[in-house]
């Protein structure tokens, strides 16, 4: 029995709130469990005839009425702001919302419309199975005055016809209760719709996958080359162990006065400009300090 009733609330959260409700889910699951097996005890305690049974409630209009106004209170109390600026004021032509109002007349006239279709439909289905069988029941009495031979056959046809349209009231128990839940389902979910253009904070699924740190930024030429001592303008080295390996270095150190630096900055540009050693030994061949 644990079991059965475990699956049938996988089966409703798994399948009808989750996929609609998404990460609202474990907010609204409570009522909309709560009132699939309200309406589905109460569907199948109406069709036994002994006591506890035999009050159809469901099949009384009061009854599916109040859980409508549920829905409907939770459905406008907990809506978002989007969800009241599209009925307000909707995303539609300007000469549908003005100088004559059609449209938000409409989604006022949608609003109470949702309620009143879960009303009447959970109401006219359950009391027109029962109907049926009270029917079938009559059709006895009403063939009775005709003789024995037309009552029996009578009665056996109604008995028949009554025990099958019992067994599909059990179906459409639980199909009522089903159906019921998921359109409370859909509306809960339109109200707690977000605009498209508005920022909003999700949970973060704890299943998802890390994101990846961002990559690092490739240093630019000039900050490549800020401190080569080979490449840039204001480096002057007081390094003598790199005066002894590099000889462009000792090059540099001989420039003691302005005329010779002006010249070896531009020997060192045309050298960085043709990008070889061989070029500038040519460069410096031709150039001799």
């Amino acid at each position: 029995m644990t079991g059965a009733i475990e699956f049938v609330i996988l089966f409703i959260y798994d399948g009808v709130i989750k996929p609609t409700l998404k990460n609202k889910a474990n907010k609204f699951a409570p009522y909309l469990l709560t009132v699939f097996f309200f309406i589905l005890v109460m569907n199948l305690l109406g069709l036994i005839v002994i006591f506890p049974g035999g009050a159809n409630l469901t099949g009384n209009i009061a009854v599916t009425l109040v859980l409508a106004i549920i829905t409907f209170l939770i459905t406008n109390i907990f809506a978002t702001k989007h969800y009241w600026k599209e009925i307000f004021n909707p995303d539609v032509p300007w000469w549908l919302k003005w100088p004559l109002p059609i449209m938000p007349i409409i989604e006022i006239f949608g609003v109470f419309t949702k309620p009143a279709a879960l009303t009447v439909r959970l109401f006219a289905n359950m009391m027109g199975g029962h109907m049926i069988v009270i029917v079938l029941t009559l059709l006895i009495f009403i063939f009775a005055a005709m003789g024995p031979v037309v009552t029996g056959a009578t009665a056996v046809v109604s008995i028949i016809f009554s025990v099958f349209m019992l067994l599909i009231d059990v179906l459409v128990s639980f199909i009522q209760a089903y159906v019921f839940t998921m359109l409370s389902t859909l509306f809960i979910a339109l109200g707690q719709e977000e605009g498209h253009h508005e920022d909003h904070k999700k949970e973060e699924d704890p299943h998802a996958p890390a994101s990846r740190p961002p990559r690092a930024q490739k240093p630019t030429h000039n900050q490549k080359n800020q401190n080569n001592p080979l490449i840039s303008r204001n480096y002057v080295s007081n390094d003598f162990s790199s005066y002894r390996r590099n000889p462009r270095h000792r090059r540099l150190h001989r420039c003691s006065n302005r005329s010779n630096w002006r010249r070896h900055r531009h020997r060192q540009d045309r050298w960085i400009r043709h990008g070889s050693y061989r070029t500038s030994a040519r460069i410096n061949r031709r150039h001799p300090q």
